[in-house]
């Protein structure tokens, strides 16, 4: 009954930092408000800090506490997934747009973390990883567009290809890798949390991959409405594309998406090689609650 009541301390402070609904209207509200910098160093590295500590402290300390409320940490995640993917794809703010999506892939991460198994653990470490790079270059991106133009609203641009075709091509490069497509870091890290989730229940699995599809189709639909489709010039007639020094940003960015993608082995092995030692002592209590065999 105390690891209970700590569990739910713990994770009521943590799941507001992730965000999880119904307490993830923050995020959003936060994103829009902030500068560039601020949305990146908020989405690449504060929001990863709630897995963190739901790793180190909710895992560790209390693993009867995790047994108990695991069916309801699947269907908090299951909601958060199917709800910021339903409304991202009727926000008219890109940032906000952005913002749900990554509430939606920490909600997945934490559906596979509380599984408490090493390659739950490490799929979920190796996603937040992949998802910093991918969501700073995105959000770097909305920063591009508005220095130039002081607008956030899709009802503004279109036909962005044609007049900032290397713009489009880096958003085209992060849109694939938020929609996990292979050879993206996200599509490794995606799929590990699939297959992690599925040894344990191939209902929340199955409905996680699903409801991950809303979040895919509103990454592509800004995407088109953003870069493809009429040029509005009435609203915006002076077209700059990204600079060396912007250029040399998301390259950084990009080249570790796809390096993560293509060699996962870089983030995997070093998590599995620094956290054995650490992570052995609540594996056994685990172990010693009948959750899981040390020998598997």
């Amino acid at each position: 009954e105390e690891q209970k009541i700590f569990w739910l301390a713990f994770f009521i402070g943590f799941a507001v930092k992730l965000p999880l609904i119904p307490i993830h209207i923050w995020l959003p509200e936060a994103h829009v408000e902030a500068p560039t910098i601020g949305s990146v160093i908020l989405a690449a590295l504060l929001l990863k800090l709630g897995g963190y500590g739901f790793i180190r402290y909710n895992l560790a300390l209390f693993p009867l506490g995790t047994a108990y409320f695991t069916p309801l940490v699947y269907i908090i995640g299951i909601l958060s997934v199917i709800y910021t993917g339903l409304i991202s794809m009727r926000q008219t703010d890109f940032k906000k747009i952005i913002a749900y999506s990554s509430v939606g892939h920490m909600a997945v991460i934490m559906v596979s973390i509380v599984n408490a198994t090493y390659e739950c653990t490490i799929a979920g470490v190796f996603q937040m990883i992949s998802h910093g790079f991918v969501s700073a270059g995105l959000f770097f991106c909305v920063g591009v567009l508005y220095d130039r133009f002081a607008t956030r609203y899709l009802f503004y641009y279109g036909g962005l290809a044609d007049l900032m075709p290397g713009f489009s091509t880096v958003f085209f490069l992060l849109s694939l890798a938020n929609m996990g497509f292979p050879l993206t870091s996200n599509f490794i890290g995606e799929f590990s949390l699939c297959s992690g989730i599925a040894n344990s229940s191939h209902v929340t699995m199955v409905i996680s991959c699903i409801a991950s599809f809303f979040t895919s189709a509103s990454t592509l639909w800004t995407y088109n409405r953003v870069c493809f489709g009429t040029s509005k010039l009435r609203f915006t007639s002076i077209y700059l594309d990204i600079n060396f020094r912007e250029q040399f940003i998301l390259f950084v960015l990009i080249f570790w998406v796809f390096i993560l993608g293509i060699f996962p082995g870089l983030i995997s092995n070093w998590v599995y090689l620094t956290s054995i030692f650490s992570y052995v002592n609540h594996i056994e209590n685990f172990e010693h609650i009948g959750l899981i065999s040390l020998e598997n």
